[in-house]
């Protein structure tokens, strides 16, 4: 078996040193625009049945906490226009 140099020796290091920061960075490095108000908002995604970044695929009625969606009784619209078409 052929020695190991040191060469390899500090590449080796550099991986496990780099492999360290990528899965520790998010705890050094905290997010900076994840503020009061964010989280806030994420929590009403959440309420919502959505995610903490993305709303839920159907609307519910604004300022409820129920999760009935706008789809599950559904209403026509009420203009002349939309009736002709």
């Amino acid at each position: 078996m052929a020695p190991v140099s040191i060469p390899k020796i500090f590449m080796a290091g550099g991986a496990v040193g780099f492999t360290y920061y990528l899965v520790m960075r998010k705890y050094w490095f905290p997010n900076p625009y994840k503020t009061q108000g964010v989280d806030n908002i994420e929590q009403r995604y959440t309420a919502a049945g959505g995610t903490p970044t993305h709303q839920p695929a159907t609307g519910t009625p604004t300022g409820t906490q129920s999760l009935e969606s706008r789809q599950q009784t559904p209403s026509m619209p009420t203009s002349e226009e939309f009736r002709t078409k």
